[in-house]
């Protein structure tokens, strides 16, 4: 018995359009996802290592406070780190098409200028005489964590004008959350 597969070529070439992308996605994804498993197993190694250096440095256990701000940013360095792997592979793909590849290096570049952002403004704010501190830059504005007691509105906005300069946004687009320093 011979199958003449002239009358299906159209669909057969279709259907193959159709499942070569969707084999490829799937690849893509399961490699992804093994590689977030190996990062997760160093991602708590490097934890731990941070904790142990900074106990090290200063000979005792973090506080409760401390190891908030720590931990935030450990967290926003690790989920960060993972986005730019992810950015990177879609722009040295050599078969993504332009647009993909333009917008993984602008989200790239946009990254690195939020976290060069984010840096010099927890410096800034921890010059002006607050221990610790957070920065998250988002596309709506900017919220920062500051520890220590209820702030002064002469406080709140030398916080808000600082911020301002360093990230750009408006001063109602500036959250300030402070973190009793008994927590």
């Amino acid at each position: 018995m011979i199958i003449n597969l002239k009358p299906y070529k159209k669909l057969i070439v279709i259907g193959l359009f159709i499942l070569v992308p969707f084999i490829f996605l799937n690849l893509l994804n399961y490699g992804v996802h093994q590689a977030g498993k190996e990062l997760d197993g160093q991602e708590k190694k490097a934890e731990m290592a941070v904790k142990e250096q900074i106990k090290a440095s200063s000979g005792r256990e973090l506080t409760a406070k401390e190891n908030f701000f720590a931990e935030y940013r450990l967290k926003r360095d690790r989920v960060r780190g993972k986005q730019v792997e992810i950015l990177t592979a879609i722009a040295n793909e050599e078969t993504a098409d332009e647009q993909a590849k333009n917008a993984a290096e602008m989200k790239l570049i946009m990254i690195s200028d939020r976290a060069e952002k984010e840096l010099q403004a927890e410096t800034v704010i921890r010059s002006l005489g607050y221990p610790e501190c957070a920065v998250m830059i988002k596309d709506s504005g900017v919220t920062v964590i500051v520890e220590g007691r209820i702030l002064a509105v002469e406080e709140e906005e030398q916080i808000k004008k600082t911020l301002g300069g360093i990230t750009g946004k408006k001063i109602d687009e500036i959250t300030i959350v402070v973190r009793s320093s008994a927590e």
